[in-house]
């Protein structure tokens, strides 16, 4: 099967084929950075990240670019109450933000391909008097530059077109007639503008404006609009139309729908982007996430939290894993049982992943497992193919993992087919951001106090103080009680384990232990 992708902007699934053979161009709108990042702006990165691994995987170099919106109203807003510049405020937050989402695991781009509107400046001012040149915006007394947006949808209805005849007007992304809508922007409607529906591409300067949050520009100071540096930065990385365009959903319109128009009214060129992606909604416990409702997550808090109940090195890998079980176009209810469920779902992996490691250095059997592998790949590889499903991915990834843990309690997996089995297992939970930790060597950690205060309660001696060395001789013992028909002290070693935190359990192939 080859890869397909829902295009938001033909409302279908289309097989995916990159404009330049062998290498995509993505755009990611980034973070506008005034506060914390929240947990619907990590699901969103989270998504990307994995549709990103799957087109190197499947197609090749992926040419990613994020943008970072470091001069807008709420930036201007939340410096004033602050009392602080906006650049200081915006440069503060740009730093917290980054770390937060290195924190989750997330690839931001770097350099050129993270740009930054306060040094894009020059660039956007070209960018708009082509526009104004064009014919499709007006300046104004005020210094306000607008968009005329039936100017251009006139102009589009006649002219721009995609290789499949579909119109590329105002509002094909949306579904939205302008005629019918309000002003998409966020202030109230100007007074100064043609047209209810006309955007700002340039805002000229208030009176009352921090010096250092507007520019220069041939309609006097100001600076841009919300929407028009991402129409700069995109084609100026990625070239006049490119690959794929995303973001969440909540930027379909005004922000997307009007990124087209005043791209191609720049360019000449339509579309401006093939597909475009956009991220489901996020709720908390059935709820709209606000801070009016006290339901508002932060980032921060959240992987705060995680680490207290699953440990520093665990907490971004199950924030992670958890958004991934709901395809990226879907709508996730937040919860903290989901949380809970994704972290036991976590561990059992790695265990499976341990018990792998440690049969692949034993002889081999013959073994069914180099087909069972290979219907493994194919499944994995088809779900992520149909619109990167992750949840049908990691669907198959469990399916695999019970047959796996089945043919190692048999004892008829092991060597190279072990071997084997691992490094897949491994190679396609990668694209899932998984596994970014080595194999955990099952055993090799210190023993805790609870475990360690078995060994005199039932008169145990060890090799070590390791965890491996106290429950490798709990398994003696109970053993040697079980083939002593001494039931309660067998029963009685299994029950202090588990209150100890691990689990004792009896295979085909004699016993074995793992954390609870």
């Amino acid at each position: 099967m080859a890869l397909h992708l829902y295009n938001v902007r033909t409302r279908r699934k289309e097989p995916f084929v990159p404009l330049r053979p062998g290498r995509v161009g993505l755009y990611v709108c980034g973070l506008t950075v005034y506060d914390d990042t929240h947990i619907g702006h990590a699901r969103t990165y989270t998504s990307f990240e994995v549709i990103r691994r799957w087109l190197e995987h499947r197609v090749g170099p992926v040419h990613h670019v994020q943008n970072v919106t470091d001069v807008d109203d709420k930036i201007l807003a939340r410096a004033k109450e602050k009392g602080v510049s906006p650049r200081a405020h915006a440069a503060e937050w740009d730093a917290r933000c980054r770390a937060e989402m290195e924190r989750l695991g997330i690839r931001v781009p770097v350099g050129a391909d993270n740009p930054h509107v306060t040094t894009s400046i020059p660039d956007i001012v070209r960018f708009v008097e082509g526009i104004v040149a064009n014919g499709f915006a007006y300046a104004t007394a005020a210094g306000n530059v607008y968009f005329d947006v039936p100017a251009y949808d006139a102009h589009a209805a006649a002219h721009l077109k995609d290789a499949n005849g579909h119109p590329c007007g105002y509002g094909s992304l949306s579904n939205r007639d302008y005629k019918q809508m309000a002003a998409g922007t966020r202030k109230e409607v100007e007074s100064d503008k043609r047209h209810p529906a006309d955007f700002a591409l340039w805002k000229g300067a208030d009176a009352d404006d921090h010096a250092d949050a507007n520019w220069t520009s041939p309609w006097g100071r100001g600076r841009p609009g919300w929407h028009i540096e991402c129409s700069l930065m995109a084609t100026r990385a990625l070239g006049d139309t490119f690959d794929l365009h995303g973001g969440g959903q909540d930027l379909i319109f005004p922000h997307h729908e009007n990124e087209i128009a005043q791209s191609q009214a720049k360019t000449g060129k339509a579309p401006f982007v093939q597909t475009w992606l956009h991220t489901g909604f996020l709720n908390v416990e059935g709820e709209k996430m606000s801070k009016s409702l006290g339901n508002f997550i932060t980032l921060r808090a959240c992987l705060d939290d995680l680490e207290k109940a699953h440990g520093i090195g665990r907490a971004a890998d199950v924030l992670r894993f958890y958004f991934l079980q709901t395809h990226y176009r879907s709508k996730i209810d937040f919860s903290r049982k989901g949380l809970d469920e994704a972290a036991v779902a976590l561990k059992r992996l790695d265990e499976t992943r341990a018990r792998l490691h440690e049969a692949a250095a034993k002889p081999s059997h013959a073994s069914t497992f180099v087909s069972a592998t290979a219907e493994f790949v194919e499944r994995f590889e088809s779900a992520l193919d149909d619109d990167v499903h992750t949840p049908q991915a990691i669907a198959a990834l469990f399916d695999f993992q019970r047959s796996l843990n089945g043919a190692l309690d048999s004892g008829s997996l092991a060597g190279p087919d072990a071997a084997h089995a691992l490094d897949t297992i491994e190679r396609c939970g990668r694209v899932l951001t998984l596994f970014q930790r080595p194999v955990p060597q099952h055993g090799s950690a210190a023993a805790p106090p609870a475990l360690l205060a078995l060994a005199p309660q039932f008169a145990v001696s060890t090799s070590g103080t390791s965890e491996s060395a106290l429950m490798d001789a709990l398994l003696a013992a109970r053993l040697a009680a079980r083939a002593a028909k001494d039931w309660k002290r067998s029963d009685a070693i299994r029950d202090a384990a588990k209150s100890a935190g691990y689990l004792i359990e009896d295979a085909p192939t004699g016993q074995r232990w793992r954390k609870a």
